[in-house]
């Protein structure tokens, strides 16, 4: 009786409550840190308003670095100078940064340029026998570095392409004769490497493409002597192109596949004309062609409006030694880097849509052999070339880098 009395008096016992007080804060207290709908309604409308101002003064960036009225200095960089270089190959990869394949003329090698955005770094690519006194470079689907080249020893025509960790070589066409001089790589929309390049055994032109394996076909085997100074690219109808030199008439000549078959004709007649062709196609979709005029020892370009192909002449004559590059700018407008002689430089070409401006890239003396052009992201031009004991790089920039 009494345990049930004790177990009934804790069971009534009274339930203590504890008052939370006011609700308003003290005073002194932090603000509310929550924002209004309104409050943060208003500031997106000021952010979006930054950012319209933000896209408008890029685009006056933008337009003023690609402008080809505005003459940017041109900022100059020894990229390799531990060995003597031949050929050089230059372009811009999905980083936007340069890269550049060349010969290494003491070793006989074959060697690769990367920009990383604040150094250069170069790799062997082959050092098998005597290989990459001819390269093209090109950026694979991928974003991937691949260079097509000619191997002396072998006398054939190589391609190697970089996988991520290693570059990775084969013999494209295995010939018993002499393949592979004057190659010119591209990737076609089908995402696949195409090289043109000349026989010498049988001083003709041919294609190779890859499928499922490399298939070699012969282009033009009209003449005596064709097929030297090939330069590939591919039209806006996704097929290939290609501009090269008939030694034997001393003519331009320019084919193109229309899917089926090769139709081929001669662009410049004009005595001893066509060498060191550089092909690309404009905006508008048409092809022009730069090349180098023997007889007069100039620069020419050739351009085709759709139905007919118009030449002219960039530059004075007597002065220039043959190695031309070609690219349009982002203004739609073409640009050719070209050697000058007899105290060897480099000159750089530009149209402005009714004439060419012309203007030195070094002094005289300094070399300027093998140069190949190329458009940053950024709109301005950057070349490569070799001074014989290098290889350098240009590239025309707001800022002068410190030392």
């Amino acid at each position: 009786m009494t345990s049930r009395l004790l177990t009934l008096g804790a069971c009534l016992m009274p339930v203590v409550v504890f008052a939370q007080g006011p609700l308003a804060p003290p005073a002194g207290a932090p603000a509310p840190t929550m924002k209004s709908l309104q409050e943060l309604w208003d500031r997106i409308g000021t952010v979006e308003s930054q950012l319209t101002q933000l896209k408008a003064q890029n685009r006056v960036l933008s337009g003023l670095l690609s402008s080809s009225s505005v003459n940017f200095a041109w900022i100059v960089t020894a990229v390799d100078s531990s060995v003597n270089v031949g050929a050089t190959s230059l372009r811009f990869g999905k980083d936007g940064e340069p890269a550049i394949a060349y010969n290494d003329a003491t070793n006989f090698d074959l060697r690769f340029a990367r920009y990383n955005g604040s150094t250069w770094t170069t790799t062997p690519v082959d050092v098998a026998g005597s290989v990459g006194s001819y390269c093209s470079l090109a950026f694979a689907p991928d974003g991937q570095p691949a260079i097509a080249y000619y191997d002396f020893t072998n006398t054939n025509l190589k391609y190697s392409k970089f996988n991520g960790s290693t570059w990775q070589s084969v013999t494209v066409e295995n010939s018993a004769g002499d393949v592979g001089r004057y190659p010119s790589l591209a990737f076609g929309p089908d995402g696949q490497p195409a090289i043109s390049y000349y026989d010498l055994s049988n001083s003709n032109l041919k294609i190779a493409r890859f499928t499922s394996g490399w298939v070699a076909t012969t282009v033009d085997n009209n003449a005596a002597d064709v097929g030297s100074y090939s330069s590939l690219a591919f039209g806006p109808d996704g097929q290939p192109a290609i501009s090269y030199f008939d030694g034997t008439n001393y003519d331009l000549k320019f084919a193109r596949f229309n899917g089926a078959s090769w139709s081929i004709e001669a662009i410049d007649a004009s005595n001893a004309t066509g060498q060191s062709t550089s092909l690309a196609f404009g905006p508008d979709g048409q092809p022009a062609i730069a090349h180098y005029y023997v007889a007069a020892e100039a620069i020419r370009m050739a351009r085709y409006n759709g139905s007919t192909w118009t030449v002219t002449g960039i530059g004075s004559t007597g002065n220039t030694s043959g190695s031309t590059s070609l690219a349009f700018g982002p203004d739609g407008q073409p640009a050719v880097a070209y050697s000058v002689t007899p105290l060897i430089h480099l000159d750089f070409a530009r149209y402005d849509g009714s004439t060419w401006k012309i203007s030195s890239v070094n002094s005289p003396s300094q070399g300027g052999t093998n140069p190949s052009l190329a458009f940053g992201p950024d709109g301005q031009p950057a070349i490569s070339y070799s001074n014989n004991s290098s290889l350098i790089f240009v590239r025309k920039g707001v800022f002068q880098p410190a030392p």
